[in-house]
């Protein structure tokens, strides 16, 4: 009976070896699976990582061109409102030079007319200056034609 109680229980260990070597065989297969999936998650996550690096480097770079871009709007800005300044200047200089311009304009108009009327009152003296020629002409004519021999009759009387 020792026997069979040693063979039972041999045959029972037997089992129980069985069912822990297919378990072990399980468990192995499980962690065979389960290092595959770590080294594939060790994987993507070496990948994300690396990714990271080159988002975090982009990103950095992009920083640093914004950093310069708005140094260089400050740069632009500043040069606008320079330029601003200058053409207002030459704006206010173009209106003074415009108002001189339409004073000249209004002297030189002045001056034509003045002009116009100087030459109008040259023509009326230039006028009245043939008539008074022909006038002492019409005289000087009448006193050659006239008194000049009267003239002289006279003094022949006198001699």
């Amino acid at each position: 009976e020792a026997l069979d109680t040693i063979q039972k229980q041999k045959g029972n260990l037997d089992k129980t070896v069985r069912v822990l070597d297919e378990q072990l065989g399980d468990a192995n297969s499980r962690c065979s699976q389960m290092e595959t999936n770590l080294r594939e998650l060790a994987d993507k996550y070496n990948k994300l990582v690396k990714e990271n690096n080159d988002f975090a480097q982009k990103i950095e770079d992009m920083e640093s061109k914004e950093a310069m871009l708005s140094k260089s709007k400050k740069g632009l800005q500043s040069q606008i409102d320079d330029l601003g300044g200058q053409l207002e200047t030459l704006n206010t200089e173009k209106n003074g030079v415009q108002t001189q311009l339409k004073q000249a304009l209004s002297e030189i108009e002045g001056l034509h007319e003045e002009v116009e009327m100087v030459t109008s009152e040259k023509e009326d003296k230039e006028r009245m200056l043939g008539i008074l020629q022909n006038e002492l002409n019409t005289a000087r004519n009448a006193i050659t034609n006239e008194h000049v021999p009267r003239i002289e009759e006279l003094e022949g009387e006198r001699e």
